[in-house]
């Protein structure tokens, strides 16, 4: 059990100390804006600009937008990184998780299995198998109990866009309905004052 709670402690903080991935996308897509703004109107005036030899005006006022977007840049790639590195550890089974499936099934061997001069009976080698299994199996689940929350997060959201558009199209079809109700009973209006003229 200590070892689930570990693995669930493990799994669950690289989670929840992951960088805020939405923060630093707008922070970027701030900067690239402003990079962007000031490169295209320099380009749309670069002939006076040229002409009146004031590049390095032009250069000292780009050129701290430009570094500061490769900045936050590369301090993103930098988190991104390290973010990838800690969760693969704690998370990837080939990892952490299958040296602690080793290392105990290496104990529950040591400890349970007599030294008999014949070598391991089938007896002792399926409990080893089982042991082993009884170890992988809960820390898979946990993995996956873990990841399901994210999961959740993102079917909740699909969810609610797929609800979105069902009231979306509940919503045109009932003001079709209106529109044709009432195309239809003008079309009934002329045929009867046409049969009451008769």
């Amino acid at each position: 059990p200590l070892l689930l709670v570990f693995n669930y402690v493990a799994f669950r903080g690289c989670q929840l100390l992951a960088p805020d991935w939405q923060a630093l996308q707008r922070e970027e897509t701030v900067l690239e804006s402003r990079f962007q703004f000031l490169h295209t109107r320099l380009r749309t005036i670069a002939e006076p600009v040229a002409f009146s030899g004031g590049g390095c005006a032009e250069r000292r006022i780009i050129e701290p937008r430009f570094e500061a977007l490769m900045k936050h840049r590369w301090e993103t790639r930098f988190k991104e990184y390290w973010h990838n590195v800690v969760l693969m550890f704690f998370t990837d089974y080939s990892l952490l998780p299958l040296w602690t499936q080793r290392l105990l099934s290496r104990n529950y061997a040591l400890r349970n299995n007599p030294g008999h001069p014949k070598g391991l009976t089938p007896v002792n080698a399926v409990s080893n198998f089982l042991f082993d299994r009884s170890i992988m199996f809960p820390q898979i689940a946990v993995q996956r109990l873990v990841n399901s929350a994210s999961s959740f997060e993102r079917m909740d959201a699909a969810c609610i866009r797929c609800l979105e558009l069902v009231a979306a199209f509940e919503q045109a079809s009932q003001s079709n309905g209106g529109a044709r109700s009432a195309s239809a009973g003008e079309m009934v209006k002329p045929q009867s004052n046409a049969d009451a003229g008769a």
